[in-house]
C-alpha cells in the first residue's frame, strides 16, 4: 500500500485545478452526499451523489462563467463556497458553512455593483453614524440590495437560467418582507445562518444556483 500525503490545497485559489486537487484529496475519505438539489422535475429533488467525482462535477457545473467580469475577490469567495460544498463529502454538516460563505460572495458583488447607487437613492441619515471600530465601510443591508434588483433594476425570472432548472421562482424571494414577497426571503435565509437561529433547517436547495445567477447578473 502506498502512503499518500494528504496535503490540503491552497486556500486562496479560484481555479478549477484547486477543486480537482481537493477532490483527489477527498477520495481517501469515506463519505457520500444525499441532499436536495435542483432537477428538471423539481427544484428540490432528493439527490444522491455516489462518488466524489460525481459531486465535484455537479459543483463544477456551477462555476462562474469565464466571460463574467466579476473581480478576483468575488471569484475567490465564490470558489471558497464551492470548496466547502465539496468538503461536505466527508461531513454533510459543512454545507451550512458553504451556504454562509456563498452569501458573502453575493453580498460583496451586490455592494460592488449597486451599493453606492442605493446610498444615493436613500435619504440622508438623521443622525451621523459613529465610525466603525473595525474600519469597515458602512454598506446597504442585504435586504435593500436584493430589493433594489426588483424595484429599480427590473430583474426577471429569465435572469435565473441556472436556478430555474427545477421550475422554482426566485424574484419574489429577493423582495423585502411584504405582501409581494415569497417567504422565507433570501435575506431571511441568510439571517437564519448569520444571526444564530436555534432552528437551522437543512441545506437550501438551489442556493448556489441562485447566487451564481445573481453574480452573473451583477456583472453582465
Amino acid at each position: 500500500m502506498t502512503n499518500v500525503a494528504l496535503e490540503p490545497p491552497a486556500l486562496f485559489d479560484e481555479t478549477t485545478e484547486a477543486m480537482d486537487t481537493l477532490a483527489t484529496w477527498l477520495e481517501h475519505f469515506p463519505g457520500g452526499i444525499c441532499t436536495h438539489w435542483p432537477h428538471p422535475n423539481s427544484p428540490a429533488a432528493l439527490t444522491s451523489f455516489p462518488t466524489v467525482e460525481a459531486w465535484r462535477q455537479a459543483l463544477n457545473a456551477l462555476d462562474l462563467d469565464p466571460t463574467c467580469f466579476a473581480p478576483a475577490v468575488v471569484r475567490i469567495k465564490y470558489r471558497r463556497a464551492q470548496k466547502l460544498y465539496l468538503l461536505a463529502w466527508a461531513d454533510a454538516d459543512v454545507i451550512l458553512a458553504a451556504e454562509m460563505v456563498a452569501f458573502t460572495a453575493l453580498e460583496l458583488a451586490l455592494n460592488d455593483r449597486f451599493g453606492l447607487l442605493i446610498k444615493g437613492l436613500s435619504p440622508p441619515p438623521k443622525k451621523k453614524k459613529e465610525p466603525s471600530a473595525t474600519g469597515m465601510i458602512a454598506t446597504p443591508l442585504l435586504s435593500d440590495l436584493l430589493d433594489h434588483l426588483v424595484t429599480h433594476q427590473g430583474i426577471r425570472e429569465l435572469d435565473f437560467p441556472t436556478a430555474r432548472i427545477g421550475g422554482g421562482r426566485v424574484v419574489n424571494r429577493l423582495r423585502k418582507i411584504g405582501p409581494l414577497a415569497d417567504r422565507p426571503t433570501l435575506t431571511e435565509m441568510r439571517n437564519r445562518h448569520a444571526h444564530g437561529s436555534p432552528i437551522e433547517g437543512g441545506p437550501l436547495s438551489g442556493l448556489l444556483h441562485v447566487i451564481r445567477d445573481l453574480i452573473h447578473y451583477c456583472y453582465a
